[in-house]
């Protein structure tokens, strides 16, 4: 069963940021599944590329993504996620250090709850925008790996932040190689936004593709310079064969762990978008 989520505070204002014991996103797997934690997009970076303007966060997230190729995951019209995101969106709490807050409450309620305790994905929507919000944010998860020596870990796009404010919390560095019309960014373009990451400490990277994956090997990337490796939830296995081979999820793969990720020495993991459907394996 999946954790009933509580939408308001005291104020009967939407929640800005919930925390899930298990997630009901089938990338995350159901068995044994991962917690998750859903955060408002206010404590996202406003110069992610992929955010939706103000204007569009003010409104009904729906008709106004249909013409928008590149759109946020947590926005798009195929998935469920975006009835969750407009829902966190609503709440009267914009402030990204409040936000913050309100997300370590909730993930070390859930450390101490009774719950199964299983892999923590942060951040299914939304990020932690400042330095004071990520180090918050990760000083509450650091406590839940500490107390269920399960694997917490997360993605930011923010470059206000540096990797030590994330403490001992596997963090990877968001890049898109993608406009938000669908076009392909400049080489030039992509490699600014590697090396601000890399100044602010940041060494491992997902990566937003602008093509579907056409290996599951580790390649050299020619946009990125990075040696990366594609997602293996994007793959879709064969079934007419003796042994059919299930997709993998994230509570059984390990791939987005800088840990694993530097044992390994790959600089990141490939994204392709969600609407190029899954590779044939």
């Amino acid at each position: 069963m999946h954790t009933r989520i509580r939408w308001s505070r005291n104020d009967d204002s939407p929640a800005a940021a919930i925390v899930v014991a298990k997630s009901g996103d089938r990338k995350l797997g159901s068995t044994p599944g991962c917690a998750a934690v859903h955060l408002s997009q206010w404590s996202c970076p406003v110069t992610c590329s992929l955010l939706p303007t103000i204007e569009k966060m003010r409104t009904e997230f729906g008709s106004v993504y249909k013409k928008v190729k590149a759109v946020c995951y947590a926005n798009s019209n195929k998935t469920r996620q975006r009835f969750t995101t407009h829902r966190l969106n609503s709440s009267k709490e914009r402030n990204p250090v409040s936000i913050a807050r309100e997300a370590a409450r909730k993930i070390l309620q859930l450390a101490h709850s009774k719950s199964m305790k299983r892999k923590l994905r942060l951040s299914v929507v939304g990020d932690a925008r400042t330095r004071q919000a990520a180090r918050i944010y990760s000083k509450a998860a650091s406590e839940y790996q500490r107390l269920t020596n399960k694997n917490a870990y997360s993605y930011t796009h923010s470059l206000q932040t540096h990797r030590s404010d994330w403490h001992d919390v596997s963090v990877l560095a968001s890049i898109s190689c993608v406009n938000p019309d669908g076009t392909t960014r400049t080489q030039t373009e992509i490699q600014n936004d590697i090396n601000s990451f890399r100044r602010r400490g940041y060494q491992k990277f997902s990566v937003v593709i602008p093509h579907t994956h056409n290996t599951t090997h580790t390649y050299d990337d020619v946009l990125t310079g990075l040696k990366l490796i594609a997602c293996r939830y994007q793959f879709q296995p064969r079934t007419n064969t003796s042994k059919p081979l299930k997709r993998v999820t994230c509570d059984h793969c390990d791939l987005c762990l800088e840990t694993c990720l530097e044992r390994a020495q790959i600089d990141g993991v490939a994204f392709q978008l969600d609407d190029a459907g899954k590779v044939p394996v």
